[in-house]
């Protein structure tokens, strides 16, 4: 079973070549997509491609934004013949060492989440307070009684990623995870959460991306 990690940057360069190598160490194949960087990032992806195996870039001269760079990842991700895809963030918010726990789930997607009993969170408590709010108001929404709706480290079956590619997805910044979380309720996949370790780096939230991301809520 192959499995792909696809990661969406923009000006990472402190923590992208890292995270690559990484992922490369646990047997995992890379596809990263360069969303408009105006610093190194694509080039220090380029150095890691020329000594290993299984690391694939897209570049995006302009940016496109955070959702249809995920979209455009997990096309990639398919072409190369993933059977399994996880997505997580550039700016080392993520452990890899907690992949184990979302590909030991057998569900459709799962989510790390960052609010179980056993998560950890590492980082201002008005910005756990933010998704923690975030996620009351969309189960309150659906009917769900899901934990974490903005989570960006996730993993899919390549049966789910194929369907929820068909979907509409508008969102260009942070309320794309919810749009995605959304479509696969709707479709009725089966969603499962794991705990994870988070780390709250610098974030491109901002009153823009609130905006937007109420604007899917109101579409759920």
């Amino acid at each position: 079973m192959t499995t792909i990690a696809c990661i969406t940057a923009k000006d990472e360069e402190e923590t992208i070549g890292d995270l690559v190598c990484n992922l490369e160490g646990h047997g995992l194949c890379v596809v990263v997509v360069d969303d408009g960087s105006s610093d190194s990032t694509g080039e220090i992806v380029r150095r890691v491609m020329v000594r290993r195996i299984g690391m694939h870039l897209v570049t995006h001269t302009q940016s496109w934004g955070i959702g249809p760079s995920v979209l455009h990842a997990w096309s990639e991700a398919l072409r190369l013949g993933a059977d399994r895809i996880v997505q997580l963030d550039a700016g080392g918010s993520h452990y890899v060492g907690d992949l184990w726990r979302l590909l030991s789930q057998k569900a459709d997607m799962v989510i790390g989440s960052r609010f179980l009993p056993s998560s950890r969170y590492i980082g201002r408590p008005w910005r756990a307070a933010l998704s923690r709010l975030a996620a009351l108001a969309c189960n309150a929404r659906t009917g769900q009684r899901i934990g974490d709706w903005t989570s960006g480290y996730r993993a899919f079956t390549r049966g789910a990623v194929e369907q929820l590619l068909l979907c509409p997805c508008h969102a260009r910044m942070h309320g794309c995870q919810i749009e995605v979380l959304g479509h696969a309720i709707r479709l009725g996949m089966s969603i499962a959460e794991v705990p994870i370790t988070y780390i709250a780096n610098r974030s491109s939230f901002n009153w823009r991306a609130a905006r937007e991301a109420f604007g899917v809520w109101s579409r759920l």
